[in-house]
């Protein structure tokens, strides 16, 4: 592989890891969910029906993957910013680097501030490393991906505990009784295990935020000494 073509593999490398990925978890999810309904009218359908249904199920899974990366800020992000804030829970050596700004990255790295004077963020760093040093900053937007992939699958989850309980709560008023006695949007077993993955892929969330923001901590004198030592060794030749 060219060096040129090497630049697009993280592109390519994010998108399969931020949106694919989550779509499939959704689909699986869904797929169980309603594995025990009545189904029996998916073989009548004609061909040029199904392939219609493809193309749309195409076109919703790219949908579904952007709208996740966006509304997880509030079903994932918001909510553990609010638990590491208010409770004991988080309380740990991480508890501080959870969702921590850049503000100073700008004088640290000896770069301009933006012309409408906005604060430093991590992109700045992702940007500087791509540009210093290709390789660092390949892998440091690869470790950015999984803890995207976390924070999306994380809201997979919690939507397909949502539509459960959504079910659950409609048994309930009366509207209608469905037979829960397989795993499937409403049952126990369903509900709990989403409840469980809810619980996991959160933590995990948290976990890796934190440490991407060490990481980024530790990753920034490695690429200073890095340049002062290709200063150096230009300078001498």
């Amino acid at each position: 592989m060219s060096s040129d073509s090497f630049k697009y593999v993280p592109n390519a490398f994010y998108d399969v890891m931020v949106f694919i990925v989550p779509t499939v978890q959704f689909a699986v999810g869904v797929g169980l969910g309603i594995f025990s309904f009545d189904t029996t009218w998916i073989p009548s359908l004609d061909s040029s029906t199904l392939v219609i249904l493809f193309a749309v199920s195409l076109v919703a899974s790219y949908e579904y993957g952007r709208m996740a990366e966006a509304l997880s800020a509030y079903l994932v992000q918001s909510p553990l910013r609010f638990l590491v804030k208010h409770t004991k829970f988080f309380n740990n050596e991480y508890k501080n680097d959870f969702l921590k700004g850049r503000e100073e990255i700008y004088k640290v790295l000896n770069l301009n501030e933006p012309y409408d004077g906005r604060k430093g963020d991590k992109w700045a760093i992702y940007l500087y490393a791509f540009s210093k040093n290709p390789s660092i900053g390949a892998d440091l937007l690869k470790r950015y991906a999984w803890e995207k992939l976390s924070r999306n699958s994380a809201f997979t989850y919690a939507a397909l505990l949502i539509i459960s309980i959504g079910f659950i709560v409609h048994d309930v008023v009366g509207l209608q009784t469905f037979n829960y006695q397989s795993f499937q949007f409403g049952s126990l077993s369903y509900t709990i295990a989403c409840l469980v993955m809810v619980f996991l892929t959160y933590v995990e969330y948290y976990r890796r935020n934190v440490w991407n923001y060490d990481l980024l901590s530790k990753a920034i004198p490695v690429l200073l000494a890095n340049i002062t030592s290709n200063d150096l060794t230009n300078k001498n030749n």
